[in-house]
């Protein structure tokens, strides 16, 4: 995408958020929330121990399946599942994400465009125990800000980059949890520059999912 479309994109969420704020501000969401239960950071780590590769499902809305059918079969094959949320590029919802809450024994990663801290606690209302921040639409302090703000409510932030300059960007903000696109196009030079003690993951090309490469 152009420098252009993803300022439209992020514009279109922003007046998305400012409507969802009215329709429930954020002190009522507030009142009832509670921690993250399923730790992400945990079960992948756990699962690296065997050192083998592990997988992160997309679960996505498709003509051909049924949303229910496609999350319970990946709870025992997979480590975690991502759940995109945007109506318009990804065909999702926040009704989604609430369906995978309810019958998800593996942790949630919602994938939206996330650019307001209001975001951050609509994302657990819902079920979500990690998100995906785009290094692409965010500088380093907006990553920071929210990923204090997610880990107030046990949420896991993933930064996904697709140059070097993203990458740096997500270093800069101390990002623990790195995910390289399926866009980018030197990846192994960018997993080289990241720092130990970094949770990388990769982003299968196909679009599938995501797998798990290595621990720095």
């Amino acid at each position: 995408m152009t420098p252009a479309e993803l300022e439209q994109i992020v514009e279109a969420k922003r007046d998305e958020i400012a409507a969802s704020e009215l329709h429930m501000p954020p002190e009522l969401i507030l009142e009832c929330l509670e921690p993250s239960y399923r730790d992400f950071r945990a079960a992948i780590a756990d699962g690296r121990k065997d050192s083998s590769p592990r997988t992160i499902a997309l679960v996505q809305r498709d003509a051909e399946c049924d949303f229910v059918d496609m999350l319970e079969s990946v709870q025992e094959s997979s480590t975690a599942c991502i759940v995109p949320t945007d109506r318009d590029l990804y065909k999702g919802s926040l009704e989604d994400l609430d369906a995978a809450d309810l019958r998800s024994t593996i942790p949630l990663v919602r994938r939206d465009i996330i650019v307001d801290s209001y975001q951050i606690i609509e994302s657990r209302q819902f079920g979500a125990d990690a998100i995906i921040l785009l290094a692409s639409i965010l500088t380093a302090d907006e990553i920071k800000v929210l990923s204090h703000s997610a880990q107030e409510w046990g949420i896991d932030v993933i930064v996904e980059v697709s140059t070097a300059d993203e990458l740096a960007r997500a270093i800069e903000a101390e990002a623990d949890i790195i995910c390289i696109s399926a866009d980018a196009d030197q990846p192994d030079e960018l997993i080289a520059g990241i720092p130990e003690g970094t949770l990388i993951i990769a982003e299968a090309k196909d679009g599938v999912d995501a797998v798990i490469t290595k621990m720095s």
